[in-house]
């Protein structure tokens, strides 16, 4: 009976320390800089990194650049690492390139009309919302050299 008692209570200590590290985690992804956060609504015609809603309420502001819709969820480990460096450095995004934050859990709709199956999904658009471009990247390089292409 004894032999089973220190295998349970370490793997007691473990689920313990796991969840008390998921808090901190969680903690931290809710203190995630969002793309709102990082840009202010008065000159959004300049700016690079938008929420969707910012699109959708002005999007002739944005008709002389690319845009490219970014599918990415708040869960995502590889969406936040892009989502940190995109809001905490918004000038390595190309010129003339708007990339527009797009809530993967909530708009299941752009989803399917894009045919968008995975987060960190990206979505080039036209001015008439048709999809010229589609690719998957996990990490801010490889997406700064999608969008110079």
């Amino acid at each position: 009976m004894k032999k089973y008692l220190l295998p349970l209570a370490l793997s007691a200590i473990i689920v313990l320390g796991g969840c008390s590290q998921a808090n901190s985690s969680s903690d931290a992804m809710s203190s995630a800089k969002s793309p709102s956060s990082a840009t202010s609504h008065s000159d959004s015609a300049s700016q690079s990194y938008i929420t969707y809603d910012q699109y959708q309420a002005s999007k002739d502001k944005y008709a002389d650049s690319k845009v490219v819709l970014f599918f990415n969820a708040k869960w995502c480990p590889d969406c936040r690492a892009i989502n940190e460096a995109l809001t905490s450095d918004p000038g390595k995004i190309p010129a003339k390139t708007t990339v527009v934050s797009v809530d993967y859990d909530q708009h299941t709709d752009l989803r399917q009309r894009y045919g968008v199956t995975t987060q960190h999904t990206f979505v080039q658009i036209d001015t008439n919302g048709e999809k010229t471009r589609q690719w998957v990247s996990t990490s801010v390089d490889a997406l700064l050299k999608e969008l110079q292409g």
